[in-house]
């Protein structure tokens, strides 16, 4: 009984230290994520921030990203890397793929973008 009730301490102790794993933008954010129109394999996304705000730890498949109104974020990588980015609108940009992050607006104005995301692909 001592030994099981060990173990069951050291489980849960394991479990709770556990990382969140990183999910679906519009799960992890629906107050910042729109989902407007999606097919069989692509689904395009209205995403914004307002200054101060932040997307919730996500991930993406392949993926591009048309800004409509600009602003200075911050992305910052589960494995504590961070990248800078400044938008403008009218910008365009993709990946093959994005690690576990968070967005953050550091900036003084809301950003806004359109993202168009593969359903299934590599995930980083």
């Amino acid at each position: 009984m001592y030994l099981i009730r060990h173990l069951a301490i050291a489980a849960a102790l394991v479990l709770a230290s556990a990382s969140v794993p990183a999910q679906d933008i519009i799960k992890a954010s629906p107050e910042h994520n729109k989902l407007l129109t999606e097919t069989a394999h692509l689904r395009l996304i209205e995403g914004w921030l307002e200054p101060g705000a932040h997307q919730a730890l996500h991930e993406h498949t392949p993926y591009i990203v048309y800004i409509l109104e600009g602003g200075s974020l911050e992305v910052r990588y589960k494995d504590g890397k961070v990248k800078k980015l400044e938008g403008v609108a009218g910008q365009s940009f993709g990946e093959d793929a994005d690690p576990p992050h968070e967005t953050w607006n550091v900036g003084k104005t809301k950003v806004r973008w359109l993202l168009i995301e593969t359903k299934t692909g590599p995930k980083k």
